[in-house]
């Protein structure tokens, strides 16, 4: 049996690439670089490539419901990264009591599904919604 033909379409070398996510609304794929503090998208054939610079080490992400931006774990607390223009803003430090601890590998997984669920930011109410999921 031949083996599948792989092509290297960009040559990144992040320093620790995980949380491939692909969006089939936008036809984009996303990933972040946990120790190089990025977060990434791309098309599949490479020919745009974008990245966004977070202030500090990325456990994970989920995109907004509008996806214009995402939801993103760092070391000090969850962020909301605005994709236009780069910039985050603290939602919540859960363990801001704790500064040693990190937010680290949390996903929303919908249960093998190849794209991603959207999370919808806390209504004035303070109640939470994550949209998309089952």
């Amino acid at each position: 049996m031949k083996a599948p033909h792989t092509e290297i379409v960009l040559d990144i070398k992040p320093l620790l690439g995980e949380g491939a996510l692909w969006d089939t609304g936008q036809q984009r794929l996303y990933w972040i670089d946990s120790l190089g503090r990025r977060v990434f998208r791309m098309t599949a054939d490479g020919r745009e490539l974008r990245s966004w610079l977070v202030p500090a080490p990325i456990g994970s992400m989920a995109l907004t419901h509008d996806a214009a931006g995402a939801v993103v774990a760092l070391a000090n607390g969850v962020h909301l990264l605005d994709f236009a223009t780069g910039e985050t803003t603290l939602v919540v430090d859960p363990e801001h009591d704790r500064p040693d601890n990190r937010l680290n590998d949390g996903k929303v997984d919908r249960r093998g599904a190849t794209s991603s669920a959207r999370w919808t930011p806390p209504s004035a109410t303070g109640t939470e919604s994550c949209t998309g999921l089952p």
